[in-house]
C-alpha cells in the first residue's frame, strides 16, 4: 500500500527536494556514505510536518528552517519540490501538534548540527561507533522532526542514534510497503 498522500492531513511528513551549495556538496558526501540516497528523487534535503489547518489560509507545515522553528503556509511552495507521507496511518489532534510546538515555535536554527551530522556519519560508518545525537535548544529541520515523532510515539529511529535524511526515507520508504 502505498502511504504518499495526495492532500495533506495534520502530522503528515512533508520532504522537499534540495537546493543550494551546502545542499550540493553535503547531498554528494550523503551519497559517498549511503549509496540509497543517489536513488531517491528527487534527492530529499528538507522536512516539515503538517501542523494545523487554517481556514482562510490553508495548510500550515512546522520547520526548522535558517530563520529557526517557525510555521509556514505549504501553499508558498511548489508543489513539484515536495512531497506528503504519511508516518502515523491517520491525521493527528492539533492539539497534540500545538503542545509539541509550544516551546519549539522561535527556537535557533541549529547549524552546528550539521558537522555533527557529519561526524556522527563518519564515526558510524568508519569506526562502528554510535555518538549518539546532538542535544541543544537549536535545531535542524531533521532533528525537529525526528523529535516529532518521537514524542508522538512513532519515532524514526532508535537507540539514540543520530538521525539524517536517509533514516528518515528509509523509515518513510519502509511504511509505504
Amino acid at each position: 500500500m502505498n502511504k504518499q498522500l495526495t492532500e495533506p492531513r495534520i502530522g503528515a511528513i512533508v520532504v522537499f527536494d534540495g537546493d543550494g551549495v551546502v545542499w550540493k556538496v553535503l547531498s554528494t558526501i550523503l551519497g559517498w556514505f549511503y549509496p540509497e540516497y543517489n536513488r531517491f528523487c528527487p534527492k530529499p534535503w528538507h522536512v516539515g510536518f503538517i501542523s494545523r489547518l487554517d481556514t482562510q489560509r490553508g495548510w500550515v507545515v512546522a520547520e526548522a528552517t535558517g530563520q529557526g522553528v517557525q510555521e509556514n503556509y505549504l501553499s508558498h511552495y511548489d508543489q513539484r519540490y515536495y512531497k506528503l507521507y504519511d508516518w502515523f496511518g491517520y491525521s493527528l489532534l492539533r492539539v497534540e501538534v500545538d503542545k509539541f510546538l509550544s516551546w519549539r515555535i522561535g527556537c535557533h536554527y541549529d547549524k552546528l548540527a550539521y558537522v555533527w551530522v557529519t561526524v556522527a556519519c563518519l564515526a558510524n560508518k568508519l569506526l562502528g561507533i554510535n555518538i549518539g545525537r546532538w542535544r541543544n535548544d537549536s535545531y535542524m529541520c531533521w532533528e525537529l522532526v525526528e523529535e516529532f515523532v518521537g514524542c508522538m510515539g512513532k519515532p524514526f529511529v532508535k537507540n539514540n542514534r543520530t538521525i539524517t535524511i536517509v533514516d528518515i526515507m528509509r523509515s518513510l520508504d519502509a511504511r509505504e510497503k
